[in-house]
């Protein structure tokens, strides 16, 4: 992530430069937290995946979960991400995202991404209508030069922007690829549209496929939420299996797709006001977070917090309990003196307690705790 990172950071300090732009500058981490640029610039790392979490800062700004559970959309030009939500908070990762085949230990929302969004291409395959993953450019409707599912939305009135007539030209190039790949053999498209395709059936099919794709998303994500291993007792006695009630949709195509979702799926559908920004509210909303880790070794009574610079060799903390009261103090105190955190919740991310065993007994143990200021968003005032 690094060179991207050293790029991305170069780039948008000259932007700003050019333009005079003197406020200070910082960057969300995937966990919804944001942290000044300078300070990402030991652990690049945890800016991997931070556009899903905009989007979900977002929906948190807009107020439109609720408490029920929750599938959330956020259908952009190329790809649909899809969160889920509990009691009004989103899911987290259990043990760190995955950057392409490597496994991290960077703590994030649970959001999965699907290759559906407005500007996916459609293409004709074997006589079949293909949508997605790809995109190759915008829509012919803004001058693109292969058809999209936003042209098909244009075309059934569901979307309004560009120019209508290229749209349908769109459209009626695929119908006539459709009609044309039979060779006097019906496929399966034509099976379900019992005959010469129109521009109309184009436009329904390739808006069915899109819905599709995204429906088989959503059960797999809730498939592996249900799936998840469970660790703590109270969880088995009182299981809360994720049954989604309801669908909230953001993004620049929800207000074209999102009811189509909601008939297809059979749930309520929400479509915020201001929807297609959700992402900017909620980076320009997020709460700066700063972290802390407190390590304890009971037996040489040493206590470290590295991101501080402090080791005591001093300590007499023996328990759990005592190591968290000491990493929340500490935490308070670093937010206070950087001018963060007021009125702000401090969540504890990890705990290990580890014994030390000597003589056939445990009578030293070896304890750390990370503790965050709890990432969130400012309150959102229109």
């Amino acid at each position: 992530v690094t060179p991207v990172f050293t790029i991305f950071k170069r780039n948008v300090e000259e932007a700003l430069s050019i333009r005079n732009i003197k406020a200070p500058l910082h960057i969300l981490k995937a966990d919804g937290g944001s942290l000044p640029m300078e300070h990402m610039v030991s652990r690049p790392v945890e800016t991997a995946f931070t556009g899903p979490a905009a989007t979900v800062l977002g929906l948190s700004a807009l107020g439109a979960i609720g408490n029920e559970h929750t599938v959330a959309l956020d259908i952009g030009g190329t790809t649909t991400d899809i969160s889920l939500w509990k009691q009004g908070r989103p899911l987290m990762t259990k043990s760190g995202v995955s950057i392409r085949e490597y496994p991290s230990a960077v703590r994030s929302f649970a959001v999965t991404s699907v290759g559906i969004g407005g500007e996916s291409v459609v293409r004709v395959v074997d006589g079949e209508i293909t949508v997605g993953p790809e995109r190759v450019g915008p829509s012919v409707a803004l001058g693109g030069i292969e058809p999209t599912l936003g042209d098909a939305l244009i075309v059934l009135g569901y979307a309004s922007y560009g120019k209508v007539g290229l749209a349908e030209r769109a459209m009626e190039v695929l119908a006539n690829r459709l009609n044309a790949s039979t060779n006097g053999n019906t496929t399966q498209t034509q099976q379900q549209l019992a005959g010469n395709v129109t521009t109309s059936d184009v436009a329904r099919l390739i808006v069915n496929k899109a819905l599709q794709t995204i429906q088989h998303g959503i059960d797999e994500v809730v498939r592996a939420e249900n799936k998840r291993p469970i660790y703590v007792v109270a969880d088995i006695v009182n299981p809360d299996v994720f049954v989604p009630a309801q669908i909230v949709v953001v993004g620049g195509t929800a207000p074209s797709l999102g009811p189509s979702i909601g008939k297809y799926m059979d749930l309520p559908i929400t479509i915020p006001e201001n929807a297609a920004v959700a992402n900017a509210i909620g980076a320009a909303l997020a709460l700066s977070t700063i972290e802390l880790t407190v390590h304890v070794d009971t037996k040489r009574r040493l206590l470290v917090i590295p991101e501080l610079g402090i080791k005591q060799q001093t300590c007499t903390l023996k328990r759990v309990e005592q190591v968290v009261e000491r990493a929340k103090e500490a935490l308070s105190e670093e937010a206070l003196r950087l001018g963060l955190g007021k009125d702000q919740d401090i969540e504890v991310i990890s705990i290990e307690d580890f014994p030390v065993v000597e003589g056939w007994q445990s009578m030293e143990r070896l304890i750390t705790v990370k503790v965050q200021l709890a990432a969130g968003v400012k309150q959102y005032v229109e």
